[in-house]
């Protein structure tokens, strides 16, 4: 049997005050009557009882002990095994510090091997159920022992930050029971939520004895258009027990731009800002003194800032005017203009962003990554449009990355100027009147195309400031095919435009020494998947008809510590979880709810012998 609650049992100590409250005498009092008729035939107790108990005494207090007795061992929650199977669930740290040779040859070894000799230890029909904290994972649930050291000695380290919360409440799921066993092996150093206690048996290993490990946390830059330069943050995490003195080196593009001597307390995080150039491409920060995981010390980050970039405007100069205007103002962006016939005798494609302005070709669009239609006559995939009304802003979605710092509230398109369409699939509106669409964006056959119904010079719009930084966003959403981060074990979604004939992926790892890593994939459809399993630096070449492009991902391993997991979790999340997974699972025997039935059953008793004692004495 075993106690859930066992410090209820301190409930019993109430048992000597109980017989306490019995054995108390009652002083006699003093009554003044004008007649002694009524008491005759009243005797009183003889003097050879003393004190002695009749049964009437007795069995109230024995009533009330069994009461009391009864409801502290209901409050201790007894449970004994049923003769369902054990379940022992294992949650094993894989995250980047168990791929340290402390002890040798990892700590990963080393958490596989306790959890073996455990899985070998447990009574034949034990359900086993393996949880990987990196990325909150179920690899394994079965009564097959064999099958469970098969995928237990199956794990490998992944270059990521424990995700203890999601895998904690994932691994309370499991738990077929309320004394089922759950087992937490860990690296030294990380803080782990509290669980409830009545969620079973929790029980904690620690792998490994040192916390040395200083990592590069966060990077981040950000740019304002126009701005020559732009602000850079990065926070560094110090893991161990001591301060440590360490040297950030920030690259720019394969040229240092400084070093920075810090002093990082103890279990602490760093805060770090710097400012690089806009025009550089990419920055690489890394730390200099040996640690526990090297693959933590480096990490990348793109810089948002202008790229040179070829946008080809296509159209009369009435409808381009505006828009060849607020391109010429954006830093590094080429204007080429051409004029339909011009287009159409050169070749349906380009390498950037095509604009067609008052004008679409005929029959379906060219072979191009991205494009932006101002007052197109038609839109493929939809109807014959309608004319538009005057219109005033009466709707935007403010989520959008095309009105990032942008303000059409005072924007306004005189009646007839515009088009009123029906979007095809695929696109949605970003700005619009009562009477529809004034910018919408989306995807159509494997291009990212932003849609402006009307022409800005017909429109307030080219008037406002808001005009160039509209254009400017349209122009950096429609090169934004891929991102610009992602953590290591993600599964990263780029576009493939039509045309494409080939996608090129090569990774520099951020081990130092190690060689770049090249992977050649073939583009079915308009997605492409990528795996980024490791950390560093990812660069991604897109080759077809209409050119080629190149887009860097930035996969950094981050602190290995998870820095305020020490918050609770959830007991009604966790409590839901647990029904769900459980199922049909077999469940232990829980005796407290009869021995609170049974406390319930000897009140009703002891009332009525308390009945019967009062009814007793009246008829005496």
């Amino acid at each position: 049997m075993t106690l859930l609650t066992p410090l209820a049992l301190l409930g019993l100590l109430l048992l000597p005050l109980l017989v306490a409250l019995h054995l108390r005498r009652r002083d006699a009092r003093t009554v003044d009557t004008p007649s002694l008729l009524l008491w005759e035939g009243v005797g009183g107790a003889q003097a050879g009882e003393g004190r002695r108990w009749r049964i009437e005494h007795l069995v109230p207090l024995l009533l009330q002990a069994l009461v009391a007795g009864a409801l502290v061992l209901a409050l201790a929650q007894p449970s004994g095994a049923s003769s369902a199977p054990e379940t022992r669930v294992y949650v094993v740290d894989d995250g980047a510090l168990t791929a340290a040779a402390d002890p040798v040859p990892s700590r990963l070894v080393a958490a596989e091997d306790l959890v073996a000799r455990d899985i070998q230890a447990a009574p034949d029909g034990t359900t086993f159920a393996l949880v990987t904290a990196a990325r909150a994972r179920v690899v394994a649930r079965t009564d097959d022992r064999a099958l469970a050291l098969n995928r237990l000695r199956a794990l490998t380290p992944v270059a990521a930050v424990p995700a203890w919360r999601p895998a904690l409440t994932v691994a309370a799921g499991l738990l077929s029971t309320r004394s089922a066993h759950m087992l937490i092996v860990h690296a030294p150093g990380e803080t782990l939520p509290t669980i409830p206690s009545l969620w079973g048996v929790v029980s904690t290993a620690i792998v490994g004895r040192s916390t040395d490990d200083q990592a590069i946390a966060a990077v981040d830059v950000r740019c304002v258009t126009a701005k020559a330069a732009c602000d850079a943050f990065a926070v560094v995490h110090n893991a161990s027990a001591a301060t440590v003195r360490d040297v950030l080196v920030i690259d720019a593009d394969g040229v240092v731009l400084g070093q920075e001597r810090l002093v990082l307390p103890p279990r602490s995080d760093t805060d770090l800002s710097f400012v690089v150039p806009a025009t550089r491409r990419l920055i690489r920060l890394s730390l200099t003194r040996r640690d526990l995981v090297a693959a933590n010390n480096v990490a990348w980050a793109t810089v948002p800032g202008p790229r040179p970039t070829t946008v080809t405007v296509v159209g009369d100069a009435t409808h381009t005017r505006a828009v060849v205007r607020a391109l010429a103002a954006l830093p590094a962006v080429q204007v080429v203009t051409r004029t339909p016939a011009r287009f159409k005798a050169g070749g349906h494609s380009a390498p950037g962003l095509l604009v067609f302005a008052g004008w679409t070709p005929p029959g379906p669009l060219p072979a191009t990554p991205s494009l932006l239609l101002i007052d197109p006559p038609t839109i493929p995939g939809s109807p014959a449009p309608g004319v538009l009304g005057g219109a005033t802003v009466s709707g935007e979605d403010t989520a959008s990355p095309l009105l990032s710092g942008v303000d059409l509230t005072s924007l306004d398109v005189p009646q007839g100027t515009g088009e009123r369409f029906s979007l095809p699939d695929g696109l949605r509106p970003v700005v619009w009147a009562a009477d529809g669409p004034l910018l919408a964006a989306g995807s159509l056959q494997g291009r990212r195309i932003a849609v402006l119904t009307f022409d800005p010079s017909t429109s307030n719009l080219d008037q406002l400031n808001a005009f160039p930084l509209l254009i400017a966003n349209v122009l950096r959403w429609s090169t934004s095919w891929s991102p610009s981060t992602a953590a290591p074990g993600d599964r990263v979604t780029l576009d493939a435009p039509p045309g494409t004939t080939a996608i090129e992926v090569a990774r520099q790892s951020t081990l130092p020494g190690a060689s770049v890593v090249v992977r050649r994939l073939v583009p079915s459809g308009t997605r492409v998947d990528v795996d980024v399993a490791e950390p560093g630096l990812y660069t991604v070449t897109e080759r077809g008809r209409w050119g080629a492009r190149r887009s860097d991902i930035a996969v950094d391993t981050g602190a290995a510590l998870d820095v305020g997991a020490e918050a609770p979790l959830d007991l009604p999340t966790l409590a839901s979880t647990a029904v769900i997974a459980a199922g049909s699972a077999a469940r232990s025997a829980d005796w407290w709810p009869w021995l609170g039935l049974l406390a319930a059953l000897v009140v009703v008793i002891e009332g009525g012998v308390s009945a019967w004692r009062i009814d007793r004495r009246g008829g005496r």
